[in-house]
């Protein structure tokens, strides 16, 4: 199963939470992620938030399948509320950012936690 919402306005916290049939999420308007939004996606493979600017606690959390998250389209690296929003996502996981904010990304706050993830496209 794919979600891929154009309309972004009524996305809250934990919109997806635990939704275990969900593989893919493409959020092409959402600027602040909330927290806990995909936790718990345990089937979900794949992640695109061309403009994010905030990334709430726990959004990804216990998302054991996930191979990528997408934020090629990103104009800035978002701030990232807290270092669990990415807490128990395999070490495999890549984090795709525009090449030219690579070494941004990797040493802003929370972030850097991730360095090691976190690829320039």
């Amino acid at each position: 199963k794919t979600v891929n919402l154009q309309d972004t306005s009524q996305v809250k916290g934990s919109s997806f939470y635990g939704c275990t049939s969900l593989e893919s999420a493409e959020f092409a308007k959402l600027t602040n992620v909330p927290a806990k939004i995909l936790r718990g996606c345990t089937a979900l493979k794949t992640v695109k938030l061309p403009v994010a600017q905030f990334i709430g606690f726990q959004a990804f959390r216990d998302c054991v399948s996930l191979q990528y998250i997408d934020f090629s389209g990103c104009s800035v690296v978002p701030t990232l509320e807290s270092v669990d929003a990415f807490q128990n996502v395999p070490a495999s996981c890549s984090i795709k950012v525009p090449s030219a904010l690579l070494n941004a990304w990797k040493t802003a706050d929370n972030w850097s936690t991730y360095a090691n993830q976190i690829v320039g496209v």
